[in-house]
């Protein structure tokens, strides 16, 4: 325990009240101060232990060696071996076809992924070769009106400048 919390343990225990008409019997209010300290000093005590037990724990955990194939067989005797032997070489299948899979899977989704891709970009052009044809009839017919029109001011200025004197 630090120094802290002792003193603030012997502040409990013997606290200075400032004495008031009305109030707590002083005798009563330490007894009850002095409960509570015990109870925490019991915390204490509890928690030290546990983390030592604790301490313990991690101690055998960490002195755990995994067990190698060949100290397993002689633990477990030659048929269980077997079995686990199978049991791991149908494990490695396993997640040879479940790669496989996965492979094929992401393929065929790439695949449509450039289809679609394919498809959208064709769209586009459609309707961006759609646009352009709405757009280009107007401008055209806008363009010759203009010329039509410029041709009539060049007309109508030469007349002007003809009749002069």
């Amino acid at each position: 325990m630090s120094d802290d919390a002792a003193e603030a343990q012997d502040d409990l225990i013997d606290p200075t009240f400032t004495m008031v008409r009305r109030g707590y019997d002083r005798a009563e209010v330490q007894r009850a101060i002095g409960r509570l300290v015990a109870e925490l000093r019991a915390v204490e005590e509890r928690e030290q232990e546990l983390l030592r037990r604790l301490a313990e724990a991690e101690r055998r955990v960490d002195a755990v060696d995994p067990l190698d194939p060949s100290h397993l067989t002689k633990l477990l005797g030659d048929e269980v071996a077997r079995i686990l032997d199978a049991a791991r070489a149908a494990a490695a299948e396993i997640r040879v076809r479940a790669d496989d899979a996965a492979t094929r899977l992401f393929e065929e989704t790439k695949a449509e992924a450039a289809a679609d891709a394919a498809a959208i970009i064709e769209q586009a052009q459609r309707e961006a070769r759609q646009l352009l044809s709405g757009v280009e009839q107007p401008v055209t017919r806008a363009g010759r009106v203009g010329s039509d029109r410029t041709a009539e001011l060049f007309a109508s200025l030469r007349e002007q400048h003809e009749e002069r004197p």
